[in-house]
């Protein structure tokens, strides 16, 4: 039941509930390969977005059904304490998205090139 109280905790529930409904819908083919790119990214840049990883996707042809999964796993690599938020938003470059803004993500787990 809503709790219309606190609306703070009823709006993480909700969230929640959308999350694991787009899990549930998700190729988990496609799961394992975003949350294997999420790592490869974090540790090759300082800064990402999940335009980001859909790039890095593209090219391994999997099928997605559920494209809301995407925040799934970047809710997930910030639970891992790959990646925290920052306060800074960009356009998405994806044309389904109509440049909507996305979070961009500072990776926790950056590997800096050698000066």
């Amino acid at each position: 039941m809503a709790d219309f109280l606190n609306p703070e905790a009823w709006a993480k529930a909700e969230t929640e509930a959308a999350i694991e409904a787009a899990c549930r819908g998700a190729n988990p083919d496609w799961m394992a390969a975003a949350h294997r790119g999420i790592k490869v990214l974090a540790h090759r840049r300082q800064y990402l977005t999940s335009d980001d990883l859909w790039v890095w996707l593209q090219d391994l042809q999997i099928r997605i059904e559920e494209p809301r999964a995407m925040g799934a796993i970047m809710c997930a690599a910030r639970r891992e304490a790959l990646i925290k938020p920052t306060t800074t938003f960009l356009p998405s470059a994806r044309p389904a998205c109509h440049r909507r803004p996305q979070r961009v993500w500072q990776s926790l787990i950056y590997d800096s090139p050698e000066d």
